[in-house]
């Protein structure tokens, strides 16, 4: 709305309706909104797929360490970019969870394991870090995600207002028009994405909608031709 320079009370729709409703001048209008994604999809492979298989071995670790009834510590595991195969997840949590009971650090301490192939740690991971505060309470596992940055062109775009057009016949019984938001938030690799400067002067098409927006990581919103 700002960025519209739009003074106007925003209300939340309820379905069939967009996500949000207000009135511009005396038409209704909705807005929807929408994530992107660099590689759109939960599929194996994708970013965002990648990200949640990296969540779920860190939080499996943790609950096999808490099983043994280890003392509190924080631990940061480094896995590669190989793939990993469901059935290996459980034999791989517990060789972590091993070679960090093998290394555990004093209290106070930090302890470090580079994986050289001769430290009994799962071949996926390439360095755990660990360390233990003085009364700690708890423990803490994570694993930091690193992959490139991937580019988006103007099909990827389109992909996403051709997928949303699909509603828009629900959406127009509740208002005048639509507009579409597309945002690239950047809190997740999956939801960080180059967007080249020829984006902005493309004609698209909007399948119905009013007006398409795309809202950057910094947070700069574009109107995009169509």
């Amino acid at each position: 709305m700002t960025f519209l320079d739009l003074k106007c009370k925003v209300e939340r729709g309820v379905e069939p309706a967009p996500d949000f409703l207000f009135r511009n001048n005396t038409r209704t209008v909705g807005l929807e909104h929408t994530r992107l994604f660099a590689e759109p999809g939960t599929r194996k492979g994708t970013l965002q797929a990648r990200e949640n298989l990296i969540d779920d071995i860190a939080e499996t670790v943790r609950l096999e360490y808490e099983r043994r009834g280890l003392p509190p510590i924080e631990v940061k595991l480094h896995i590669g970019r190989g793939r990993i195969g469901k059935a290996r997840i459980k034999p791989m949590v517990i060789e972590i969870v091993n070679a960090i009971e093998r290394y555990l650090p004093s209290n106070p301490g930090r302890s470090e394991i580079d994986n050289t192939g001769e430290e009994g740690l799962a071949a996926e991971v390439d360095s755990v870090r660990m360390i233990r505060f003085p009364n700690q309470v708890g423990v803490s596992f994570f694993a930091p995600r690193s992959a490139w940055i991937l580019s988006i062109d103007a099909n990827h775009l389109q992909n996403v207002v051709d997928e949303k057009a699909k509603r828009l016949p629900g959406y127009l019984a509740r208002c005048d028009e639509v507009w579409l938001l597309m945002a690239a938030e950047g809190d997740e690799l999956s939801t960080t994405m180059e967007m080249p400067e020829a984006l902005w002067s493309h004609v698209f098409d909007s399948r119905g909608f009013s007006r398409l927006f795309v809202l950057g990581v910094q947070g700069k919103v574009h109107e995009l031709q169509h």
